[in-house]
């Protein structure tokens, strides 16, 4: 009898549900609708059968309930894996999209600060080309001898103005 066979193992997974599937004529794959591939018993025809009666529900009488069962548990398997297959894909690319969106928002910080630097060394030359540019210790010397200034107007002192020099680089 074709129910003898040994239910599979958890180990033996699809391999030995396709053995059990094939063995009660149902095709492992679940496609062709659970027909037999061996068909060599439609040949034979009934003595009074007359009227063209259909063979597909005397193959899927024949099929048993636990190979039903199996190919069920397959078919539902498949569907789970396209399921899980979908969500990875859609993950991957979700994650793909972030990791474009980040690159795009260094590669614009970057163009910003490029930029700002472009702008300030403009600004220098500009100074350098009026005579105005000061360096950071020359700065703090300026305001150094502003206060001395400040302090000898406060203490009484008359100090005279005297016109600045404009410092020319480059010529």
């Amino acid at each position: 009898k074709e129910d003898a066979a040994p239910a599979p193992a958890a180990g033996e997974g699809m391999d030995a549900a396709a053995a059990f599937l094939a063995a009660q004529g149902i095709d492992p794959s679940g496609e062709g609708g659970g027909a037999k591939k061996d068909n060599k018993k439609k040949k034979k025809k009934k003595k009074g059968g007359g009227g063209g009666g259909d063979d597909k529900p005397a193959a899927d009488s024949k099929v048993s309930a636990r190979g039903k069962m199996v190919a069920e548990r397959l078919r539902l398997q498949r569907e789970e894996e396209e399921r899980i297959k979908a969500e990875e894909e859609a993950e991957a690319k979700r994650i793909a999209e972030i990791e474009a969106a980040e690159e795009a928002e260094r590669i614009r910080k970057e163009e910003e600060k490029e930029r700002k630097k472009q702008k300030q060394r403009e600004k220098i030359e500009k100074q350098k080309r009026e005579g105005t540019y000061m360096t950071k210790a020359q700065k703090q010397k300026a305001a150094l001898a502003q206060q001395r200034l400040e302090a000898m107007r406060a203490a009484g002192m008359e100090v005279p103005m005297i016109d600045k020099k404009k410092v020319v680089y480059g010529k």
